[in-house]
């Protein structure tokens, strides 16, 4: 039998999956010498319409060209390693444009690349509260 399932575009709140997530991560992986990892990694595209999608750095072509950022958060201990954490990279241009950000649901988060430090500390104050120990620095 034949299965099809239909991609909606809806919105629902992902927070308590991923806070469950981290739940489950902190309690079978986390150690005091655990560590997070901020990791963007560019998708090559050749449209304009993909969210996020703009001329930028992609790390795997190796140079400028179009394509999409995501940036994605990592924990790993002695024990293991795994993504708790993707957040899409928004180029200015996305961000200052509002007839493009309408074209889907979008929850504007990492909006520059200097930033993404910042954010990166402020989802580590969520995750060790959550059970995930990290290291300090």
């Amino acid at each position: 039998m034949e299965r099809r399932f239909e991609l909606r575009k809806e919105q629902w709140d992902h927070q308590p999956l991923l806070a469950e997530l981290v739940r489950q991560v902190g309690q079978r992986l986390g150690r005091p010498n655990g560590v997070l990892v901020l990791d963007p990694s560019g998708f090559a595209k050749s449209g304009k319409e993909s969210v996020g999608v703009a001329r930028q750095w992609c790390g795997r072509l190796g140079k400028v060209d179009n394509c999409q950022v995501g940036i994605y958060m990592g924990y790993a201990s002695e024990v293991e390693h795994a993504l708790v954490d993707v957040r899409l990279y928004l180029p200015k241009e996305w961000v200052k444009d509002d007839r493009r950000r309408e074209k889907g649901p979008l929850q504007v988060g990492i909006v520059a690349r200097r930033v993404q430090a910042r954010d990166g500390t402020k989802a580590h104050g969520s995750i060790t509260g959550n059970g995930i120990t990290a290291c300090r620095h």
